[in-house]
Parts: structure tokens; C-alpha cells; sequence
């Protein structure tokens, strides 16, 4: 009985310095799933942003050989022949000319498809990634314009349409594996953006634009091969020229805009 008794007592102190044993032999380093490699995916969400305009005087209009640049005054944007835009007023849901000519309300849905590659190093993950989406974003707006030329002047009112067609992007990829499935990460590149213009005095014009783009994506392992995303971005457009020429050929018209918007999107990926 006493051996018994000894036996069980020297088990029973033993198991305290095995467990202590095992836990100093086992890694310290939590384990993070490898996210390096291709992936493809798809993304779809909506956006919203505006397009201001990027004239000091708003529109420039061609009458020929004469210049009218459409504005507050001489001394704000000068005048050229005989026409003279001095009480010149140009009107967007209220605001005037010499403040704004801007699309303010530009939104709608975007869908599309990426393609990219990530190396992890540690916990931390770097990658680069090219995405291309087709997009339904755009704003109509009405605007009331009053010209003088040497006394009264005639006033018109046209409705202007802009609209973000389509967007590629190229971006790198800063990311940090938060655990085992889920991956934080920030983006930012170039972009380049296929914008249209249309007004009802009667041209149009669409064009492609190069901007930049930025934001964050949370990216969460669904399966060793199949993930689920969320995506904030950004993305800027400067500098959008627009020309074409209304009553029937006489006049050219000019349009500047610089174009800002952000996007919430979801998406799935795919990795090789």
C-alpha cells in the first residue's frame, strides 16, 4: 500500500514539469497561412463623387475668331472682341457662375474583374494587382446662362451629362496577416479612366483619362484557395478636356472638369 501510495505521488508531481517541458518546446510564432502567389477575382459595389470644374471662368466658347470666356467680369477672366461676358450668370442648383460649374452628385454602380500576385514575408504581405471595371456613375445637371454683349444679352439654359464609363488600375499592395485566414491591406497606383461629356446644346465627347487611385481592402480565407473581399478606394481624375461644336458647327465649345470619387465594393478571389 505505502509503494502504491509513492508511486501515485511521484506521477502526480512529475506532470507539472512535462507540460512545462512541452510548452517550451513548442514554436512561440503564431501560425499565419501563406498568401503568397497568383490570385483572379471579381468585385462589384457603388460610388459616389463629383466633377469640379477646372476653368477659372467655366466654359470657353468659340464664336469664330472671337474668344468668350464666360465669368464674373473683365477682371476675372477678360474679355476678347465684342463680346463681353461682364454680367455673365451661370447657375447649378443655385450656385453662380463665378463659384461652380460642377457635376456635385455623380453616382451609380461599378462591376469587374482583378488579377494579382502577393509575396508574404513574415506576417507582413506585399503584392501588385490589376483591376478593370465597368461602371454606370454619372450626373446630370441643368445650367441658366446669361451673356451681354454692349447692353441686354440673350440667356439660354442647357443640361450638361458626364459620365464614368469604365476604369483600369494598377496598384501595389502593402498588407499585414492579422491571423491564420484574415489579411488587412493598403493600396495605390495609377488609373486610368475612359469619361464621356455630353450637353444638350448639341456635341459630345468621351475620352480617356490617366489619374491616380488609393485605398484599403479586408480580405478574409474562406478555404485554402477561396476568399472573400471588402475595398474602400479612391480614385482622382484631373484635368478632363472635353470639346465639341454646337449650333451646327459655329461654335466650339470647351469643358475642364476634375473628377473625384470613392467606391464600396465586395469581392471574391481565387488563389493558385
Amino acid at each position: 500500500m505505502k509503494r502504491l501510495i509513492t508511486t501515485i505521488a511521484l506521477t502526480v508531481l512529475a506532470v507539472p514539469g512535462a507540460f512545462a517541458a512541452d510548452m517550451a518546446a513548442a514554436p512561440q510564432i503564431v501560425h499565419v497561412k501563406d498568401w503568397s502567389g497568383f490570385y483572379a477575382g471579381f468585385f462589384a459595389g457603388y460610388g459616389r463623387g463629383g466633377a469640379t470644374d477646372a476653368l477659372p471662368c467655366g466654359p470657353n466658347a468659340d464664336v469664330g475668331s472671337v474668344s468668350v470666356l464666360a465669368g464674373s467680369g473683365p477682371a476675372t477672366c477678360g474679355t476678347t472682341g465684342t463680346l463681353e461676358a461682364i454680367t455673365a450668370q451661370h447657375n447649378e442648383v443655385g450656385a453662380p457662375w463665378n463659384t461652380t460649374d460642377d457635376f456635385g452628385q455623380i453616382a451609380g454602380w461599378l462591376a469587374g474583374a482583378r488579377l494579382g500576385y502577393n509575396k508574404q514575408i513574415g506576417v507582413v504581405v506585399l503584392g501588385a494587382e490589376l483591376g478593370g471595371s465597368a461602371s454606370t456613375l454619372h450626373d446630370d445637371a441643368a445650367t441658366d446662362v446669361t451673356f451681354t454683349q454692349n447692353g441686354p444679352g440673350s440667356s439660354g439654359t442647357y443640361t450638361g451629362s458626364i459620365a464614368l464609363n469604365w476604369l483600369l488600375t494598377a496598384t501595389a499592395k502593402l498588407g499585414y496577416a492579422l491571423n491564420d485566414s484574415m489579411l488587412v491591406s493598403l493600396n495605390g497606383g495609377l488609373a486610368m479612366a475612359e469619361v464621356g461629356f455630353k450637353s444638350s446644346a448639341g456635341y459630345s465627347d468621351s475620352s480617356l483619362f490617366a489619374g491616380w487611385t488609393a485605398g484599403a481592402e479586408l480580405e478574409y480565407r474562406l478555404t485554402d484557395n477561396v476568399s472573400i473581399t471588402a475595398d474602400y478606394r479612391y480614385v482622382n481624375v484631373p484635368n478632363m478636356k472635353f470639346e465639341g461644336a454646337s449650333l451646327f458647327g459655329v461654335i466650339d465649345n470647351v469643358h475642364e472638369y476634375s473628377l473625384g470619387a470613392h467606391s464600396v465594393t465586395a469581392g471574391l478571389n481565387y488563389h493558385f
